[in-house]
């Protein structure tokens, strides 16, 4: 793969990951509706008829593809996981598909540069992560492919083009309807440009056309025929009002989210656009990214009158927008092309740096964009109303939500429980509805009809059974009291309830239309059915067929199985930036705190899996054997600790926590073998290390310059919360006076968590500067940045562990390039005294002042818990509590007040899970570890040798890398890719020792 379709792809994951693994969808638009439709083919996937919603509506008004792949890996995963997974992969291979379409019209540099901007268009991130379209986003990608397969087709002609290109309009057809009208429009614009650019004579293509425009077309309606015989049977409702068919010059709020959100700062290009357009070759790619660009701005012209008629005031047309911006980057990338050589020849000045100074700003303001233009209320705790819905008495009855926003689907999700309202307003059938001229009942209070609109509603609810509403929003209080409905409650989550007393019970089985079977298997078999057969041909035409077949499937297996776990590897260190989790089981013991009395499943811990799970298919396809990690002494070390930690559930005190925590032990192992496996892992761990550490330093800094944990709120994190000096129970530094300094936490539950982190995270710049051919002094920024957010955590245990690392590569220094390794230290010196003269006060009470309240109870506890440990430890010397129950142990047991926390070293707390075998095994490994450290010679050798005794000097002073799953996976992960590089110590750096 080109060196820019790599990075373009990186850059999209760079982009959309953390907001994907930081569930931003969350707060978007329409995720929690294509939710609720794949949750509906999880609990019944032959079932056409959906009745929570609307007084039941047919799911065949909706294109299935997206809600039922959902559906299957939502079996494996969890619903919203399922979402998320399936988003982040069609954002990834966007940038490909649009390099893909650009070839069409621009030569394979020019396409390049196209598909580079393209993974941090505005519009994409707006499309995703505001409005939650992902079918819309597929869909995107779908029919990309089909352009691309069509041109090739018109050109050569083959049979094999032809086949993909309708199965890929089959593909467009079951994903998303709406992205029908790009079809005719994209595909006359690939004819004409054929015909344009003189490769064909008019005969010869009208002739390819007609073999294969009515092939897709009747197959985009036998994939979904249901929907169109359904559509057929539907009446105009009155439309909604909605910001994208206003007047763009008139309406500033429409401007702001319809045209700079979707466009950002690639609505710059649009005169330039306009300008390259006039040439012959790009005048037709120009003609359709004038149409749709005219198309995206709605009412401000009379085209989507003139095009659409009446149904235009039904249409929404930011998805114009969005495709719009898809055909301005041609025009960028063209752009770039032009711009390369003459920036190159400017002096002092690399093509690099100046694509970074473009990229980064539009990246940015990519995210910002899907940010900021989400605007769902405030996410509000679901189960109090799941509870009150549940009770026997109440399940008879319907329920309205007011003001809950899109979040009423969610609800939707979590209980059976019906309501007249509903979140796709194409699918509703009552009349009173119909005729509103509102979207939903629970958003009336922002549409443009107002609270007037629910009069009529509300006057017919009564009868439609309608006795709980939820009120999230005091304005819908007056029209429910005008129309005889009375508070009753205040659920735990602050949302009243009210009571329409006049209510009559609906009926207490409601009957489905009358499916005939082949309707039903027509939509429970033929989406996914022609997207396998689909995704065969498109193997078949990267790939060839015949007798080499076999061979070559395997290579290809063996291939992308590499590049999963290469991909899930390189996304490992910035999901565990983000502890974002679910609850599986716990105690329910209020003295203990959540991650060390239940059993949770984390982000990192699916990244882990996918990573283990990738590397298991590389070798069971390509018939490898033992791996070569399980020869070293380490590697039984570990394997016998984990097979002991497995065993103590045998007879742990809390044998779920035990035996959940033996679970992951092994999974972090396991991912630690594939790593030391596959050596070549170890370069996208670095990438992802950098961003992630970029990401948490940038994060730790403005934490702390803000003195406030605040600005992270739009991100919806469970850790660290809304946090400054003032809350109660929040790490500071305090002064002798009493003043407190917020320590920096970055998107972690303490600072001495980030502390480590960090620590880990900076030998990916450091490697990668230290074994650089080039002068990648850029490299140098992060590692800084990285040396202010250290300081600023505060934590002296990974301060410790920072003095062993660079300990550890002075005595490695000959085998260091002695500029670079000078370089590096006097940046770190820099990056500390630019943080600690200003605020040595702060780093004087850390160090040395230990009399402060805050600081001496620190000491004073953990000195307590080093007391309990050992306590434990004679209670149970040889067993050990069980893996992961210390703490609640420590509580059953202690007759005095004591910290309900693990102590604060490893060994100790090894020692005392494990008993006396399991600190053994601890200390073996740490010797073993330690032999290799001794014989590292390549410099990245060195550094992570460096980053590992780091963290381990750090974990005699905290218990994270073993009390906590995503510790565990932390330190597995770079363990993994030091045990990948240390052995390469037979081989140094052909530059080791010498100057630059």
């Amino acid at each position: 793969m080109d060196r820019r379709l790599r990075l373009s792809v990186a850059l999209s994951l760079a982009v959309h990951g953390p907001l994907v693994a930081a569930a931003r969808h969350r707060r978007s638009y329409d995720a929690y509706v294509h939710m609720f439709l794949a949750d509906h083919y999880r609990a019944g996937w032959w079932e056409l008829w959906e009745p929570r919603w609307y007084g039941g509506f047919s799911v065949a008004s909706y294109p299935p593809l997206v809600h039922q792949v959902v559906a299957l890996l939502a079996r494996v995963v969890g619903l919203e996981v399922a979402y998320g997974l399936l988003l982040l992969v069609v954002l990834a291979a966007l940038p490909l598909a649009i390099y893909a379409f650009a070839r069409i019209f621009l030569d394979r540099g020019s396409s390049t540069y196209a598909a580079v901007l393209g993974a941090g268009l505005p519009g994409i991130c707006v499309s995703a992560h505001a409005f939650g379209q992902l079918p819309t986003l597929a869909a995107l990608l779908a029919v990309l492919l089909t352009f691309a397969s069509l041109d090739r087709f018109l050109r050569d002609g083959r049979a094999i083009d032809r086949a993909l290109t309708v199965g890929l309009a089959g593909v467009v057809g079951a994903t998303h309807h709406g992205t029908l009208l790009l079809l005719p429009l994209g595909g006359a614009a690939v004819a004409v440009h054929a015909l344009a650019a003189d490769r064909l004579r008019v005969g010869q293509t009208l002739v390819r056309l007609l073999r294969v425009v009515p092939a897709a077309a009747a197959l985009t309606v036998l994939v979904v025929w249901p929907f169109w015989e359904w559509g057929l049977g539907q009446t105009m409702q009155t439309p909604i009002d909605h910001l994208s068919r206003h007047n763009l010059l008139h309406d500033a709020p429409a401007r702001r989210l319809f045209f700079w959100a979707m466009y950002g700062p690639l609505a710059l290009l649009v005169p330039l656009a306009l300008w390259i357009a006039v040439k012959r070759k790009h005048v037709v790619a120009g003609l359709l990214f004038a149409v749709l660009f005219l198309l995206g701005l709605g009412g401000t012209t009379p085209l989507p009158r003139w095009l659409f008629g009446s149904a235009w005031a039904w249409l929404t047309y930011d998805r114009f927008t969005l495709w719009a911006g898809v055909t301005l980057l041609l025009f960028g990338g063209a752009a770039a092309a032009w711009l390369e050589p003459l920036v190159e020849g400017w002096r002092g000045v690399s093509w690099s740096s100046f694509g970074a100074a473009i990229l980064a700003p539009l990246a940015l303001v990519s995210v910002l964009a899907g940010v900021w233009a989400g605007g769902q209320p405030p996410r509000l705790d679901m189960e109090p109303m799941v509870e009150f819905l549940a009770e026997r008495s109440r399940t008879t009855w319907r329920y309205l939500t007011f003001g809950f926003g899109d979040q009423m689907a969610r609800l939707s999700v979590l209980t059976p429980m019906r309501t007249m309202d509903g979140n796709y307003h194409t699918a509703r059938r009552l009349p009173e509805l119909c005729e509103s001229g509102i979207g939903k009942i629970d958003t009336a209070f922002w549409s443009a009809p107002g609270l007037d609109a629910l009069d009529p509603i509300l006057e017919r609810a009564d009868e439609r059974g309608v006795r709980w509403g939820f009120v999230h929003r005091e304005e819908y209080e007056a029209v429910l009291a005008e129309h005889g409905w009375l508070f009753t409650q205040t659920l735990a989550n602050g949302v009243e309830v009210w009571l329409n007393s006049d209510a009559t019970a609906p009926a207490t089985s409601e009957a489905a239309p009358e499916t005939n079977l082949v309707t039903v298997l027509s939509w429970g078999l033929l989406p996914l059915l022609v997207l396998t057969v689909t995704g065969a041909l498109a193997w078949a035409r990267l790939h060839g067929a015949g007798a080499r077949a076999l061979d070559r499937a395997r290579s290809l297996a063996v291939a992308v199985w590499g590049h999963l776990h290469h991909l899930a590897v390189g996304l490992l260190p910035v999901a565990l930036c983000f502890w974002t989790h679910r609850v599986i089981l716990r105690s329910g013991d209020n003295r203990v705190y959540l991650t060390y009395d239940a059993v949770l499943v984390y982000l990192s811990d699916g990244a882990a899996l996918v990573a283990v799970a990738a590397w298991g298919g590389k070798r069971l396809v390509a018939g490898a054997r033992k791996p070569t990690a399980v020869r070293t002494p380490l590697r039984w070390i570990l394997m016998v600790l984990a097979v002991l930690a497995a065993c103590s559930a045998a007879w742990s005190t809390v044998p779920a926590l035990s035996l959940y925590a033996a679970l992951q032990l092994g999974l972090v192992l396991v991912l630690f073998l594939s790593l030391a496996d596959d050596p070549e892992a170890g370069r996208y761990a670095a990438v992802g290390g950098l961003f992630a550490l970029l990401l948490q330093s940038g994060i730790a800094v403005a934490e702390f310059g803000l003195q406030s944990s605040a600005f992270l709120a739009p991100l919806d994190l469970t850790w660290p919360g809304i946090l400054d000096p003032e809350v109660s129970g929040v790490s500071v530094v305090e002064l002798a006076d009493g003043a407190r300094w917020l320590r920096a936490y970055g998107t972690l539950p303490h600072p001495n968590i980030l502390g480590g982190w960090l620590l880990a995270l900076m030998a990916a710049p450091l490697a990668l500067f230290l074994r650089a051919k080039g002068r990648r002094w850029w490299l140098l920024a992060p590692v800084s940045l990285g040396t202010v957010a250290l300081l600023l955590s505060f934590s002296r245990s990974a301060w410790l562990g920072a003095a062993a690392a660079g300990a550890v590569m002075l005595l490695h220094h000959r085998r260091l390039r002695s500029r670079r390794l000078l370089m590096i230290g006097a940046v770190v010196l820099v990056s500390a005294l630019i943080v600690v003269v200003p605020f040595r006060a702060l780093f004087y009470t850390r160090l040395v002042d230990l009399s402060v309240p805050t600081e001496a109870r620190s000491i004073r506890q953990r000195g307590e818990l080093g007391r309990e440990a050992a306590n434990l430890i004679k209670w149970r010397p040889l067993l050990g509590t069980g893996i992961g129950a210390f703490v609640p142990t420590l509580i059953e047991r202690s007759s005095a007040p004591v910290p309900a926390e693990p102590v604060h070293n490893v060994l100790r707390l090894a020692t005392a899970e494990l008993g006396i075998g399991g600190g053994l095994l601890v200390l073996a490994a740490a010797a073993a570890i330690l032999a290799r450290v001794r014989v590292a010679r390549s410099a990245a050798g060195v550094v992570l040798s460096a980053a590992v005794v780091g963290v381990m000097v750090a974990a005699l002073f905290d218990h994270y890398i073993w009390s906590l799953p995503p510790g565990r996976t932390m330190f597995s992960l770079l363990l993994g890719t030091w045990a990948g590089e240390v052995p390469r110590a037979e081989r140094s750096d052909r530059g080791v020792g010498k100057e630059d």
